[in-house]
């Protein structure tokens, strides 16, 4: 008797983030949606492999509480988090692609009871994703950058001229995450002062 293989679950914050995704799913397989916690998840098959397709909405408990939904209520063997980040790394550019390997709450301080990052009680501030799923990912996103990178150089070209002579860049590291919109120099430079190695906020 084969096991049944289980989905991957796939959360972004904002609707733009998962049309293209759901698009291709209804194409392949067609969507199931079962609403769930005033939560549409969509359920079907993209290049073969099943999916659970949701959007989380903002804030970090809105996505840890749409995570609980997906391991409990559809059994998913893994979650990605997907969607349009603000790149924090000096090297990162609009337009590049970050693929998380550590996560890290920027403005988690419960001083001066645990140490600045640290999530009282589990005595860690740095959380890792899997590592054969994060070096799937990298995979994936190089083939994308290699087969797609020129089509973009061409369609974003003129909006963002470093891609008129350039691919875009991968990068694997450190993804913060706060429950704030960072969108000034002022803040990005804080962030940096303060995790010199994080990527993408």
């Amino acid at each position: 008797m084969n096991t049944p293989i289980r989905p991957l679950g796939v959360l972004a914050a904002l609707p733009q983030e998962l049309g293209d995704l759901i698009a291709a799913m209804q194409a392949e397989s067609g969507v199931v949606t079962r609403t769930f916690g005033k939560r549409d998840y969509h359920l079907g098959t993209v290049h073969g492999a099943p999916c659970v397709v949701t959007l989380a909405r903002v804030g970090k408990v809105a996505a840890a509480a749409t995570t609980s939904a997906l391991i409990h209520a559809f059994d998913v063997d893994a979650i990605v988090f997907t969607g349009v980040a603000g790149g924090v790394g000096e090297n990162v550019h609009v337009g590049d692609v970050v693929v998380g390997e550590t996560l890290l709450q920027h403005d988690m301080n419960a001083e001066p009871l645990f140490p600045r990052h640290e999530i009282p009680l589990l005595a860690r501030s740095r959380f890792d994703a899997d590592r054969a799923l994060a070096d799937a990912l990298a995979a994936a996103c190089e083939r994308f950058i290699a087969e797609e990178g020129d089509a973009l150089s061409a369609q974003f070209g003129a909006a963002l001229p470093r891609l008129a002579n350039a691919r875009p860049g991968l990068h694997r590291g450190l993804v913060i995450s706060g429950d704030q919109f960072v969108a000034s120099a002022a803040a990005v430079g804080a962030l940096r002062a303060l995790l010199p190695d994080a990527l993408a906020v």
